[in-house]
């Protein structure tokens, strides 16, 4: 077993400020519910970043099957796969096209907490560039 006396850091401020700005990002989903799984950020990031897909197009670029992101997608919209409330954050409608398929788009809910997110990054962004606290607390 290797012991690690050495107590110096291991990350640089660079590395170090990626963390934060992570952590940052997260906050809006931490408001939401403490313990958010991170499968459920995926989806509903995988939805944020291409609307209007089907449950077998974000399963796919997640790489997991499609009954689990039917599942993610369900606990994350109106109504979890309990029929209890869920969080609201993502909704689907009939594809025109296709009326058996359909497809996932954000509730305004949702686009508020991008909207967070994108705020949280930002400014940190900003912070860290006028030299304000390394960008920490926005």
């Amino acid at each position: 077993m290797v012991q690690d006396t050495d107590f110096r850091q291991s990350l640089d401020d660079e590395t170090k400020n990626a963390m934060h700005d992570m952590l940052a990002a997260l906050e809006p989903f931490r408001a939401l519910r403490q313990t958010m799984p991170l499968q459920y950020i995926v989806s509903f990031l995988l939805v944020a970043l291409e609307e209007g897909k089907g449950v077998n197009e974000y399963a796919e670029r997640a790489g997991v099957g499609t009954s689990v992101m039917s599942r993610h997608l369900l606990d994350i919209g109106e109504r979890n796969r309990h029929m209890e409330e869920g969080f609201g954050l993502v909704t689907q409608r009939p594809d025109p096209m296709e009326l058996r398929k359909h497809q996932m788009m954000l509730t305004p809910k949702g686009r508020a907490v991008a909207h967070q997110i994108a705020r949280h990054l930002k400014g940190r962004k900003y912070a860290r560039v006028l030299g304000v606290a390394g960008g920490r607390g926005s």
